[in-house]
């Protein structure tokens, strides 16, 4: 059976995660790509992209060895590379991604970022992976979950803001439309915190992307169960009518796909299967 490595989720592991998920990452990138050209003048001028993500969600963006690493990180470097900007990247959980856009305080939200309907109204998406989510119950399956069904009566873990917690609530009211026993939701502030709950046995399940649930379970804790299910996609978000920044963010996954870095990237990660051959607006319908 599978064992989480320890500190993944413990809470000094988070304070950290909250403290220092922050800054402004690498040296300042060659100023004359030809993609920098394409980019706001405000961006372009300050020679600096500001980026929000929650960086609790390993592998795509998590705190480890005095700096933020993961497939996201990763691929905000090289899109600093092809962009000939700087990135500065702000630790945002979730729920604050949407409002940190609005406000100007980011000009990009990113890292394991799912588009959706709902999310559309708010702001319009570079997507640049696809997704789906699976279900993960403590190792060894002591309650002997296989299908969603099996959650009516039972405990699930879900962060707040997150697709994980707009699952956990449509199975519940799924459950109860059946007549059966609800599903009772903990919902937690970050993915480790999320995670914590099935670990320790507070919950018996989480409804987890996939490449999550198989990073925890790899590491040891925890096993992935069921059929896969709600295919999504992933992407990065501007405000709603910003088409000068997402044609530029458009153009330089574009790149990025074209030149090998891309894949070479979610290779590295394991995430090959979520590739895509070009860069989709607004690709959800749901």
């Amino acid at each position: 059976m599978r064992r989480m490595a320890p500190g993944v989720c413990g809470a000094a592991a988070m304070l950290v995660l909250t403290a220092c998920g922050s800054g402004l990452s690498g040296e300042p990138p060659t100023h004359g790509t030809a993609l920098r050209a394409a980019l706001p003048d405000n961006i372009r001028s300050a020679g600096v992209l500001k980026i929000g993500g929650s960086s609790t969600v390993a592998p795509y963006l998590y705190y480890k060895g005095g700096g933020s690493v993961g497939v996201e990180k990763d691929l905000m470097d090289a899109l600093s590379r092809v962009l000939g900007v700087r990135i500065h990247l702000a630790d945002i959980g979730f729920a604050g991604l949407v409002p940190a856009l609005q406000s100007k305080r980011i000009d990009v939200a990113m890292g394991d970022f799912t588009d959706n309907a709902e999310r559309q109204q708010s702001v319009d998406f570079v997507d640049y992976t696809t997704s789906y989510s699976m279900m993960l119950v403590a190792d060894g399956n002591p309650k002997g979950l296989e299908r969603r069904s099996d959650l009516c009566g039972s405990s699930v873990s879900a962060t707040v803001g997150s697709v994980t917690e707009q699952l956990s609530d449509q199975q519940d009211k799924a459950c109860r439309a059946a007549g059966k026993k609800g599903v009772r939701v903990l919902r937690m502030d970050n993915n480790a915190a999320t995670w914590t709950q099935v670990h320790t046995g507070r919950a018996d399940a989480m409804l987890i992307d996939y490449l999550i649930g198989k990073y925890v379970a790899d590491q040891g804790q925890g096993d992935l169960v069921g059929t896969a299910f709600h295919p999504q996609f992933h992407g990065a978000a501007v405000r709603k009518g910003d088409t000068v920044l997402r044609k530029a963010l458009a153009a330089g996954f574009r790149q990025l796909m074209r030149d090998g870095t891309y894949n070479k990237i979610l290779k590295k990660w394991k995430a090959a299967r979520l590739a895509m051959s070009q860069p989709i607006t607004n690709a959800s319908t749901s």
